[in-house]
């Protein structure tokens, strides 16, 4: 029973009063998803052990293996990351627990007395604002709607509703982006603007028959 209620906790985690109140539009919000590694490095940073596990980084050919000390598990905007101790970059990092490939294998105590020396999620939050990416969406659409709470800032033109949206990582702002199709246009930075354009192309190409049929 208490792994059930812990599971149902995590699901609300990081919902609010405000999020709940902001619309009685239906809408999509932020999906908390734990995924199958996250009981895995939750007990092995209860019990202080190491763990290995693929993880495949965005443009990268094939998943690259890590061995770490998992320190500690944080939700940042519906996204949780595992904070560790890099044994092969002898440094902090932190994996987005959605881009852990296969099972996280547990390989001995832990060999490390490093602890957490950040506070990841308010360090993810200022460096989101630090790389901040600015749309246009059309005005009063989903995307406005999903979009405009957390905005830095909102400037109303002709052609629609300029927002500047902080992001920390801009491949998963793309695929945020993507979904909402012809209701946003995405600005600068110029990166952004070529993943956002990439997402589109390849649904292009499946629904026509032919290109790349992989998952966005």
């Amino acid at each position: 029973i208490a792994a059930d209620a812990r599971r149902a906790y995590l699901k609300l985690l990081g919902s609010s009063e405000a999020d709940s109140a902001a619309s009685e539009l239906p809408q999509i919000t932020h999906v908390r998803r734990t995924g199958g590694a996250f009981a895995a490095l939750r007990d092995a940073i209860a019990l202080r052990h190491d763990v290995r596990f693929d993880y495949a980084k965005p443009g990268t050919a094939a998943p690259d293996t890590r061995s770490v000390a998992p320190l500690q598990l944080v939700q940042v905007e519906g996204h949780w990351l595992c904070n560790c101790f890099d044994y092969a970059r002898d440094d902090e990092r932190n994996f987005l627990l959605r881009r852990i490939v296969g099972d996280v294998t547990l390989t001995g105590a832990r060999k490390t007395t490093y602890e957490p020396s950040t506070n990841l999620a308010a360090k993810l939050r200022a460096l989101g604002e630090q790389q901040a990416a600015t749309v246009t969406v059309a005005e009063s659409s989903r995307a406005q709607q999903a979009l405009s709470r957390r905005a830095l800032d909102t400037v109303t033109h002709a052609d629609g509703v300029e927002l500047r949206i902080p992001s920390w990582d801009h491949e998963l702002l793309a695929d945020e982006l993507a979904a909402f199709a012809a209701d946003i246009r995405a600005i600068s930075p110029e990166s952004l603007r070529e993943r956002v354009r990439s997402r589109l192309a390849r649904v292009v190409a499946t629904h026509h028959g032919g290109g790349d049929r992989g998952e966005i």
